[in-house]
């Protein structure tokens, strides 16, 4: 009877914790409705294979490329047209695989 109650409680505990860790989110992405894009960004293109560390602030793509943000517990894929807001340092990583040049823009 008792060895049931604690694994009820272990059960209950280990699902309040995953609960609790989702709402935790240390970045936001907003899908930018406008093609225009903010002059405050500063463009950036490369054509190799990278990896890059920023400080907080937000990044946007204007084509779907194989752009990464790793944060100290996130991974995400970027996607088009999206302005993320990143809270934290993170590490922008490209991998190139069609061999053409790629924009990001960062502030």
């Amino acid at each position: 009877m008792y060895l049931i109650f604690i694994i009820i409680f272990l059960v209950l505990i280990i699902e309040i914790y995953n609960i609790a860790k989702d709402f935790s989110f240390k970045f936001e992405h907003k899908q930018n409705k406008e093609t225009n894009i903010d002059e405050k960004f500063e463009e950036y293109i490369a054509n190799k294979s990278f990896e890059k560390k920023f400080n907080s602030g937000k990044i946007y793509t204007d084509d779907n490329y194989n752009l990464f943000i790793i944060m100290s517990k996130e991974f995400l894929l970027m996607k088009k047209d999206e302005i993320y807001t990143i809270n934290e340092p993170f590490i922008l990583k490209y991998i190139n695989i069609n061999e053409g040049d790629i924009k990001y823009y960062y502030r």
